[in-house]
């Protein structure tokens, strides 16, 4: 590891939680996880020391811990992807995906986005109900093969929970009113260890640490929790782990809910196979330029020129820029027979949509 790469975080979290002007339910929330705050901020460095490239960030659900990791590591390409967030200063020059990770259950919902160096997951993973592998599944599509994911999550097993459990009591509270579902499943390391090998992950660190300081509870009742549990890691209260997606991972090509392709015409003009249609990526407002034609053969990458379509726009409610027109052409040699031959779309993040070929 040379000195360059060495990262070290740029600010403390407490001392900057204490300049927001936060509200009396941040206030608590901040001051309850602010050492899962300091223990995230090691993790994540210490995880960019190990990535492929150390310049690229994912946040899943940006909150707090979003503008803290952007004031700490300053020249990072910050990601963020989940539900929308009020930020407290400029919000950064990365992007935004829009998604809510529940929907993760269903395989043809996940979306495409970058593949990130690291992709950072606090607190998140016991408030959804989807399937825990089909939510990590779907983020591991958006790290770099031998990129790394840093989980944090609380301890199904710790003291105060198996305490709670022996005087009858649940240490994890029923959904709450007004759409705060709370934790819907708490997890235990052999959980977490197994959910990483079926996803093809190596895991390179586990810490389990006493990482709340919940302001209700008495420094009595706090100072025995800590001592308690100070000389079994098992029974502390929250992981805080590294994984590492292995290198051999690719990511399947699945439907791409960006685009919208059509095709016009299909032709043969002397030994090319010729179509014309349009294709557009509708969040980006760009025309698509990157088509194969899938055949018996396999897939053949089309020479794509672009052909102005002022129909387009009109016909697609303004969806579609009249630039997403039109024509490919592709050696018919390389296709061979057609018959059930298919065009497929592809967005800049390698998924697609398809369209059978017209008979011609």
């Amino acid at each position: 590891m040379t000195a360059e790469r060495r990262v070290r975080p740029c600010v403390e979290p407490a001392a900057w939680l204490r300049a927001l002007q936060l509200g009396a339910e941040e206030e608590t929330y901040a001051a309850t996880h602010v050492r899962r705050y300091e223990r995230a901020l090691v993790a994540v460095a210490r995880a960019l020391e190990l990535s492929p490239d150390g310049n690229t960030l994912l946040e899943v659900a940006p909150h707090l811990s979003t503008e803290i990791l952007r004031a700490a590591f300053p020249q990072l390409q910050l990601n963020t992807v989940g539900g929308p967030y009020q930020w407290r200063h400029a919000a950064p020059q990365g992007e935004h995906l829009d998604f809510d990770l529940n929907s993760a259950h269903r395989q043809e919902a996940w979306p495409g986005f970058h593949q990130h160096d690291v992709v950072f997951m606090g607190e998140i993973l016991e408030h959804l109900h989807a399937a825990p592998r089909m939510v990590l599944g779907c983020i591991r599509r958006w790290i770099k093969p031998g990129g790394l994911l840093v989980l944090q999550t609380p301890n199904a097993a710790r003291l105060w929970a198996r305490w709670a459990l022996l005087r009858g009591f649940n240490p994890v509270a029923p959904p709450g009113e007004g759409g705060d579902q709370g934790h819907f499943h708490e997890f235990t390391r052999q959980e977490l260890v197994d959910l990483a090998a079926g996803l093809d992950c190596e895991v390179l660190e586990v810490s389990c640490a006493n990482d709340y300081t919940p302001p209700d509870v008495s420094n009595w009742r706090f100072s025995m929790r800590r001592l308690l549990s100070a000389a079994c890691p098992s029974l502390r209260e929250a992981f805080t782990m590294i994984w590492r997606k292995r290198r051999h991972v690719l990511e399947p090509s699945l439907h791409s809910t960006r685009l919208l392709l059509h095709v016009d015409r299909i032709e043969q003009r002397g030994e090319q196979l010729c179509v014309a249609g349009w294709a557009a990526d509708v969040v980006d407002r760009s025309p698509v330029r990157q088509l194969v034609l899938r055949s018996a053969r396999g897939d053949s990458i089309l020479n794509v020129r672009p052909m102005e379509r002022p129909d387009v726009a009109a016909a697609q409610a303004g969806l579609v820029p009249a630039s997403s027109g039109f024509i490919a052409d592709v050696p018919l040699r390389e296709v061979g027979d057609v018959q059930g031959a298919q065009l497929l779309a592809l967005d800049r993040f390698g998924d697609h949509v398809r369209q059978p070929l017209p008979r011609f």
